[in-house]
């Protein structure tokens, strides 16, 4: 008789997110609020991990239980955790949190499946370090103490007993203090107190079994009253154990401060989307009333905490009550520079001239830098009204919308200031010489580089219609500021208000300009926005946006934000009515819906959740972040204090732990890696490790994915491995993982010097052992074979290549080779040669074969192309019966000398989806181009662009695909992240569907190392599994311990992937 003990496993992570509020004065809200930029590209912060909380709490006294004197509590242990401001104690009778003067006993209550539930009692109370347990027959109820909160997890040794039912598990629990409200999709709850202020968000919910297969899991209401709370696993035919994980995420961001602030006002975020700039212009300051505020929050992970409280105070130069600070924010791309908006600062004894101040941050400190203060200000001119910086902070665009121009009152302007060091001064002012009341420049907008300005002016009348609006372009050349272009309507009308915001693109191309009064199919103020588009210097026309379910008094267009690359836009609507909420506001957002950018659809509507909270009255984008002000939002009946929302992708990647090799300093674990199929088996690779001595012979290691975690399983070293052999250089995997292929391009076959070889191992699934199946080899000497490798899905056909190999006269002109498997033994398969190489090409930098081994990419990143030498190239060589021959030379068309094309090469399963890195493209900074194969006929490149590579971040140096093709990886293993020179990074793109039509590559969050250093060479290698859920990067620059570039490996997972369509150009 045979028996089977399941075990499941279910995990929740829980971080408690309250703060006291206290009482405020309402102020009047001014006419209309400024528009705030952000740019494209983002470091997504990723879920927080289970085992990187508990190793940290682990080691972390703070975070470790202690034991508890008998009190009205009950004697057991206490823990406190005051990165999330909570407390808990526990006892036999229960697991109490605690925060204010919330309680919640967190304990399961009863567990079972569908309806048949049975209470449980009994529990034996132990704890070590941070961890504590209650054991039942049959089930272990445990908490974890660490930094991303207290962990809540279930451990099951067998279902449920004398339950035969086939309804879902259930795992019950009561909420105590807190009342849940779920979301459409039963994946999340918010959890608020009594009073109603939402606190905890319990989100994200996934599960998953022990072969990585999602399971359907949702949250339910036990009660009508959302006091109790039911987990449902749908776990019939799951291989055990079983990880049910839902993420947690703040619900919104609110001040400290009280009610009236109008915090939400204006919002700002940094490139990366880790840095949120929130304005409070109607916060009092010690007595100053209305004098303004400015919030600085910073994210780890999901996890939001207030940085700073940013007011005016620069020497002897204090705010007073009314100036307005924050009316208006702007963000440099690193969040280290801030520009805010007073537009109602006297100055000098003018009354309500404005200014803007800029504040710098150096770690966590914020230093007030300049007040910016224009030569031709005057009362009246409320400069600040609205602000806009270059990516780099060094240009501040300050409006002036109601300044006198030429002796018309309030015409508008705006101010560009410039910093050179610490110092700032005036560059120019831009102006357009129009009519009384035109407030040019009440919204701006600044480019990434500062060179395009775009200023709204929603009072300019054209053609008899007032207020119909409109917008001015400026450009600089140098430092000379030129007028470009008027961006008006020909089918406008009076009271329009084109210009009460505006956004650009990064490189300045698109302009997104708000018309809040535009009448709509009869429906007076619903507004629209506008797409307009430069093309060597002319501006037209694309298409105009409104919502679908707009109605009168939306006032759609009150504030608008683009991606950085111009692909998607966000437009609020801060007054729109939500199932009979009056005022509550949204945000829509649009996609193009054809190549020709004439048409575009709404993808989406966001809302708030409060009558009159003016949900969108501010947006900020950076990357698949968005940020949402809601000044009106009550909070603990402070009637106006305002909040910020963050919306995020649901399912991102998550980091689940570094991986490094038992090594030494120097041994470069990470040089090069693979993954199987369905991402559960990893192979990694240390080009440089002594092995018995043998100096810089290289191994390879073998990690599994279990129960959530990474193992070690193997450690791969050749049998007659010799120094300097450098075994690992390259390495691949069989779809299964009970294939690798280990290349060690300096091996001396044959006894022929560096002739090079590569080296087979297989597995045995029923011992788990792995022994060496063969040695390939192609024995010419200086050859380097195995410089590059790569298998087949069934690891029946190994590819081989050998760039320095002499053909004829050409020396390095290089070769692949192909080796076939017949039950265990190989044989060579046939040599790849370009049927126009030359010396120097360097055929073999880089291999990749399709699934069924009968395509093969190869590239020679040193091909001369025409005239320019090193362009380089890819060449597809297809197999036909026993033979193969070249189908293709693959070339960019924008390519360039020295570009290096064909460095990385990758291949879909089914071999018509090419991607081919080239590291020196792009004037330095890296291309990867994308090519399509239909029959036999492949497509022009299409090149992965991503906002912020810099010149030498090498962006193309690995490349991946996933099986479908339908998710690229391309790594930089030079960028610069946060001020951290070759630190590394891997873009993310993904090919979707955006309704109704159109499939597009949108960029995902970009990857690095939570812990990553200089020098870490992050993504010089890059894996990704068949699905595309795990990737795998290496970066065999890092430090691990005492040793100097040891190196390391880091698995990310995607569950789920819905990220803001961002298709690149």
């Amino acid at each position: 008789m045979f028996t089977c003990q399941k075990v499941v496993r279910v995990l929740v992570l829980l971080a408690l997110l309250l703060s006291p509020l206290p009482q405020a004065s309402v102020p009047t809200p001014p006419v209309a609020p400024p528009e705030a930029t952000a740019s494209d590209t983002v470091t997504l912060p990723l879920d927080a991990q289970a085992s990187i909380s508990t190793v940290i709490g682990r080691d972390d006294a703070s975070y470790h239980l202690l034991p508890q004197s008998p009190d009205e509590i009950g004697e057991g242990y206490e823990a406190t955790n005051e990165a999330q401001n909570l407390q808990a104690h526990f006892t036999n009778e229960s697991a109490l949190l605690q925060s204010g003067n919330q309680h919640w006993d967190m304990r399961l209550q009863a567990w079972g499946r569908g309806q048949d539930l049975s209470f449980l009692e009994g529990a034996i109370l132990q704890a070590s370090a941070n961890r504590v347990e209650y054991a039942y027959a049959g089930l272990t109820e445990w908490y974890v103490n660490g930094p991303y909160g207290l962990q809540q997890g279930f451990t099951l040794a067998a279902p449920p007993a004398a339950l035969i039912s086939q309804e879902p598990l259930v795992l019950s629990l009561n909420l105590g203090d807190y009342r849940a409200q779920l979301d459409a999709d039963g994946k999340g709850a918010t959890l608020s107190t009594p009073d109603g202020a939402a606190s905890l968000r319990y989100a994200g919910l996934l599960a998953y079994d022990a072969a990585g297969r999602a399971l359907s899991t949702w949250l339910e209401l036990n009660d009508r009253s959302g006091s109790s709370l039911n987990i449902r696993v749908a776990d019939a035919g799951a291989r055990y154990p079983i990880t049910v994980d839902p993420l947690v995420q703040q619900a919104k961001l609110i001040s400290s401060d009280g009610a009236g602030d109008n915090f939400g006002f204006s919002v700002a975020l940094s490139n990366d989307g880790n840095t949120a700039l929130i304005g409070a212009y109607a916060a009092d300051v010690l007595t100053k009333t209305n004098q303004g505020a400015a919030y600085v929050f910073t994210r780890s992970n999901y996890d939001w905490n207030l940085q700073a409280k940013l007011t005016a105070d620069l020497g002897t130069i204090d705010g007073k009550a009314n100036d307005r600070f924050g009316i208006s924010v702007a963000l440099s791309d690193n969040g280290n520079t801030a520009l805010i908006g007073a537009d109602q600062v006297d100055v000098s004894g003018h009354v309500d001239q404005g200014t803007a101040y800029v504040l710098t941050r150096s770690g966590s400190t914020w230093t007030p830098q300049a007040m910016l203060i224009p030569t031709e200000g005057e009362a009246d001119d409320q400069i600040g009204w609205s602000v806009a910086l270059s990516g780099d902070g060094n240009t501040a665009l300050v409006s002036a919308h109601r300044a006198d121009v030429a002796g018309r009152t309030d015409n508008g302007a705006a101010y560009v200031f410039v910093r050179s060091g610490a110092a700032w001064t005036e560059q120019d002012r831009l102006e357009v010489n129009v009519i009384d009341g035109t407030y040019v420049g009440y919204s701006v907008a600044l480019s990434q580089d500062g060179n395009t300005a775009l200023l709204g002016a929603m009072g300019y009348d054209q053609v008899g219609d007032v207020d119909e609006g409109g917008a001015f372009v400026f450009t600089r050349s140098n430092t000379t500021w030129s007028y470009e272009d008027s961006l008006l309507l020909q089918d406008g009308m009076a009271g329009d208000l084109l210009g009460r915001s505006v956004a650009l693109s990064d490189d300045g191309n698109t302009a997104l300009i708000g018309a809040s009064g535009a009448t709509v199919n009869g429906k007076d103020n619903q507004g629209a926005a506008y797409i307009f588009a430069r093309s060597n210097h002319n501006w037209t026309l694309q298409t105009r946006l409104t919502a679908d379910d707009g109605a009168a008094g939306d006032y759609f267009g009150v504030s608008v934000v683009l991606m950085g690359n111009g692909y998607v836009a966000f437009v609020g609507a801060y007054q729109a009515n939500v199932n009979g909420h009056t005022d509550q506001g949204a945000v829509y957002s649009f996609v193009p819906s054809g190549s020709n950018w004439t048409q575009w659809t709404q993808a989406s509507k966001l809302t708030g959740s409060q009558a009159n909270q003016e949900y969108g009255v501010s947006v900020a984008l950076a990357g698949a972040t968005l940020l949402v002000g809601a000044r009106g939002t009550t909070v603990n009946d402070n009637a106006d204090q305002g909040a910020a929302y963050f919306l995020m992708p649901e399912g991102s990647g998550t980091r689940t732990v570094r991986v490094s090799g038992s090594g030494n300093a120097n041994d470069r674990f990470g040089i090069s890696v693979a993954l199987n199929d369905s991402g559960t088996t990893a192979l990694v690779s240390a080009y440089l490790a002594d092995v018995d001595g043998k100096i810089d012979q290289g191994a390879a290691y073998v990690f599994g994915f279990a129960a959530g975690s990474w193992i070690p399983i193997g450690k791969l070293v050749a049998s007659d491995g010799a120094a300097e052999d450098r075994f690992g250089w390259s390495v691949a995997l069989s779809g299964d993982g009970s294939t690798a292929l280990v290349g060690a391009y300096q091996a001396d076959a044959t006894g022929l010097a560096d002739s090079g070889a590569a080296y087979v191992f297989t597995r045995s699934f029923a011992t788990g052992d792995w022994s060496q199946q063969a040695k390939l080899a192609f024995p010419i000497t200086g050859d380097n074979l195995g410089y590059s490798v790569a298998l087949s899905e069934n690891g029946n056909v190994a590819l081989c290549g050998a760039l320095h190999h002499k053909e004829g006269a050409n020396t390095d002109q290089g070769l692949a080779v192909i080796f076939t498997r017949s039950g265990s033994t190989w044989s060579s398969a046939g040599t790849l040669l370009a049927d126009d190489g030359k010396a120097d090409d360097l055929l073999g930098r880089s291999v990749a074969l399709s699934s069924d081994g009968n395509t093969a990419l190869v590239g020679a990143s040193k091909a001369d192309i025409g005239l320019d030498s090193d362009q380089g190239a890819a060449y597809v060589f297809v197999k036909s019966g026993a033979n193969w021959t070249q189908q293709k030379k693959l070339v960019f068309a924008d390519g360039e000398e020295n570009d290096s094309f064909g460095i990385s090469v990758a291949l879909s399963d089914d071999g018509n989806k090419a991607l081919v890195g080239a590291h020196q493209g792009n004037g330095g900074r890296g291309e990867a181009v994308l090519f399509n194969r239909s029959g036999t006929t492949w497509s022009a490149g299409e090149a992965l662009s991503a906002v912020g590579v810099a010149v030498g971040d090498r962006y193309g140096v690995s490349v991946a695909l996933s099986g479908d093709g339908n998710l690229a990886l391309v790594g930089a293993d030079q960028s610069t992240v946060s001020g951290k020179a070759n630190q590394g990074a891997v873009y993310v793109f993904k090919y979707v569907y955006v309704p109704p039509y159109l499939l597009m590559w949108v960029v995902q969050p970009k990857l690095t190392s939570t812990d990553g250093v200089q020098n870490d060479y992050f993504g010089f290698s890059v894996a990704a599994s068949e699905d595309g859920e795990t990737v795998l990067v290496g970066a065999y620059g890092v430090n691990v311990g005492p040793y100097n570039a040891q190196g390391a490996a880091y698995p990310f997972i995607f569950r789920n992937l819905v990220f803001l369509p961002a298709i690149q150009r």
